[in-house]
């Protein structure tokens, strides 16, 4: 359960996310390393006005314990290093990624490249060790929004249409319904509608159901509710935002469990938009429960896990002269159990 609520953790990191950025697909599938590319995309101007050029990380939590990342002087990740694995980047602008290179024991094992018109990312491809393609993305726009997502891979010496997903709108930029195909044959669609008071919305075996629609609460603040139905799941998102209409709260409901209340975040303002409580529920009760603190400059300075209500491990962070973390204590009923230390070098 706890490996399980991290990840959402770490979910909801990712997409907290402009909904422009969520449109964009990815060339390689290693989540972690998205992770880490959406992470340091957020501390980019910290590490450039920190002159950072490179980060160690000590006794870290994963396997292997010890990680390097290097950053360009703009204070992007070029390279990310992890036990054997070494994983290379270079940029066209701003986020926008040129071309990221996998490596294993120092031997390239794919890459990937892509293609920007503009703000937009319109093609990528992967090659494998050999500089041979195996597979290719391609993605189409209106205006402003994508409207096609081509994924193709070779086979048998010819590339073919794998997967495909298209995209329709409503004319205020909302979702109307997204049709997934594969090799060329529609084979699941989710439809983005509200259906007038006592209609039901019957969800068919290859399809899903989703209605957000907009409220206010007593200040006038907006409120975004999302109902989505699947076969296996029915669930209810409601997210509040303040006058700046950034995200506050975001709580999920499983409709078929009379809208048991299943996890709720909450979010600190501003444009990091850090978690400062995470909390999930078993039977409406509460189960599990992070909350951090930070201080004045938006440091998370402290955390504290609890289960069912009772102190599980809190977590300490200090931070160097620039504004960098320099150390991470862990405890476990208050006996300090690992200490995670970080070394820089600088421009």
């Amino acid at each position: 359960m706890k490996n399980a609520i991290s990840l959402l953790i770490v979910l909801a990191l990712i997409l907290c996310n402009s909904r422009m950025q969520a449109q964009y697909g990815r060339a390689y599938s290693d989540f972690w390393y998205n992770y880490i590319q959406h992470s340091d995309a957020q501390n980019k101007e910290l590490n450039k006005a920190a002159h950072l050029k490179q980060k160690q990380v000590l006794n870290a939590d994963y396997s292997p314990s010890e990680l390097t990342y290097v950053y360009d002087t703009a204070g992007r990740v070029t390279v990310y290093k992890s036990g054997k694995t070494e994983i290379r980047t270079s940029y066209v602008t701003g986020d926008q990624r040129l071309s990221t290179a996998f490596y294993k024991k120092g031997k390239l094992i794919e890459r990937d490249s892509f293609v920007w018109v503009g703000n937009t990312l319109r093609e990528s491809y992967s090659f494998d060790g050999r500089n041979k393609m195996f597979n290719k993305q391609r993605f189409t726009y209106d205006s402003t929004y994508l409207t096609e997502f081509v994924f193709e891979k070779l086979k048998k010496g010819k590339f073919i249409e794998y997967k495909r997903n298209v995209m329709e709108y409503y004319p205020d930029y909302s979702y109307k319904k997204i049709t997934y195909y594969k090799y060329g044959k529609p084979k699941y669609f989710t439809v983005f509608d509200c259906n007038p008071a006592g209609q039901n919305h019957k969800v068919e075996k290859d399809s899903a159901y989703t209605c957000v629609k907009y409220d206010v609460d007593s200040l006038g603040n907006k409120i975004k509710i999302s109902l989505t139905n699947e076969k296996t799941y029915s669930w209810k998102q409601v997210e509040y935002f303040n006058k700046q209409d950034e995200c506050i709260a975001r709580k999920t409901y499983d409709q078929k469990k009379n809208g048991e209340l299943l996890w709720a975040y909450y979010f600190k303002p501003g444009k990091k938009q850090e978690i400062t409580k995470f909390i999930s529920y078993k039977g409406s009760k509460e189960y599990y429960r992070v909350e951090s603190e930070f201080d004045a400059k938006d440091n998370a300075v402290a955390s504290a896990t609890y289960v069912r209500g009772k102190l599980r491990n809190r977590h300490q962070n200090s931070y160097n002269e620039r504004g960098l973390i320099a150390k991470t204590e862990k405890f476990k009923k208050n006996k300090k159990t690992k200490e995670i230390t970080y070394l820089y070098q600088y421009y």
